[in-house]
């Protein structure tokens, strides 16, 4: 998919912003998957119970859920930016803000430095 010049660092905002929001859902999930394991261990006193105990529909493996929403949830976070560079790439020919045709590392229209990488 081919995006204008103009548009591509805006169309990049938006999906590295979702990106970022995404993770951010998936650690607070998770922590709150840990949370109440550990609160549940403070309560009874006793940790083994505490991380084997069914506590809910769907909550049967809460601390494992926790520690695998917060890996996964980091790792986007960690990874957004190459992601959407990957996903949304600069056109090849011409300045990725003002679409002028420039072969020089600085764009003589606007100014923007780095035009090639």
């Amino acid at each position: 998919m081919k995006i204008a010049p103009p548009t591509v660092h805006a169309v990049r905002a938006v999906a590295l912003w979702s990106l970022r929001c995404v993770s951010i859902g998936l650690i607070v999930a998770g922590a709150y998957f840990l949370v109440q394991r550990i609160a549940f261990w403070i309560v009874t006193g006793n940790a083994s119970a505490a991380f084997q105990s069914w506590m809910g529909v769907g909550e049967g493996h809460g601390a494992s859920l926790g520690f695998a929403l917060i890996t996964v949830g980091l790792a986007l976070a960690l990874t957004s930016r190459r992601l959407v560079r990957w996903a949304f790439p600069v056109p090849d020919t011409g300045c990725p803000r003002c679409g002028y045709a420039a072969q020089e590392p600085t764009c003589p229209e606007c100014g923007l430095q780095d035009l090639h990488n």
